[in-house]
């Protein structure tokens, strides 16, 4: 069977060789739109048509998406925690560093573990706290292009800190109130232990133990036990 297109042109060549000019010049006419709409439709029927391969522009990459809003979940839970931009909250970034985890990110995940073996915004639980260490550590050792810096922790890229590296004179750190509900108003750090942290301040003088300070002194004096957690984690997992 002959292709529409042919067999109109042969009919209609027919017809024009039998009629006069004017007519045979208005058919021709014709018969060149009828063959340009006719290539037209195949080309729309072609399933490999540039435009059937076209993507839609309004489809953004769900990955960059759920990976900017991981992003701005842990940008709000620093703030939290520091007091630096929000009210100081550890509660609420207790909760953003819980969604952000969701997606294995791996400073949300060692927030989070952090979180719960100081009691954090959240109930203590060292056990949980430290489980989240261990297999944050084995993800991060195992995955492809770690490379390990001695005394660095991989997440926070900080150095990991020993008590012994610690200058009290030099540490500077804001007014906070600690768990037990002590206001502390212009403090100076006079001693620091593995355990606890002596100051000096307005009304007197203060030992705190490390799980009685907010989340963000801690990070301001430099030490924390769980980064030294986190790198026996480290090393452990790289014996293996």
């Amino acid at each position: 069977m002959l292709p529409i297109a042919m067999t109109l042109n042969i009919h209609t060549f027919s017809r024009i060789r039998r009629s006069s000019n004017h007519i045979r010049i208005f058919l021709l006419l014709t018969l060149l739109a009828s063959s340009a709409l006719i290539a037209s439709a195949q080309d729309d029927l072609d399933p490999l048509s540039d435009l059937e391969l076209q993507l839609d522009p309004t489809e953004a990459p769900k990955k960059n998406s759920d990976a900017r809003f991981t992003d701005d979940l842990i940008q709000d839970a620093k703030k939290y925690a520091t007091g630096k931009g929000y009210r100081y909250d550890p509660v609420r970034a207790f909760e953003l560093y819980k969604k952000a985890a969701e997606t294995d990110h791996p400073f949300a995940v060692y927030q989070l573990a952090r979180c719960l073996i100081l009691g954090e915004g959240v109930k203590k639980d060292m056990v949980k706290g430290d489980k989240m260490l261990r297999d944050l550590a084995k993800t991060l050792v195992h995955s492809k292009g770690f490379k390990h810096r001695k005394g660095t922790n991989p997440v926070t890229l900080q150095n990991f800190k020993l008590v012994s590296d610690l200058r009290p004179s030099a540490i500077d750190i804001s007014d906070f109130t600690a768990k037990d509900g002590t206001n502390v108003v212009s403090p100076k750090v006079l001693n620091i232990t593995e355990k606890d942290l002596r100051v000096m301040h307005s009304t007197g003088i203060s030992t705190f133990n490390w799980e009685d300070l907010p989340g963000f002194v801690q990070s301001a004096i430099g030490y924390d036990a769980v980064s030294t957690l986190f790198e026996t984690a480290i090393l452990a997992e790289l014996k293996h």
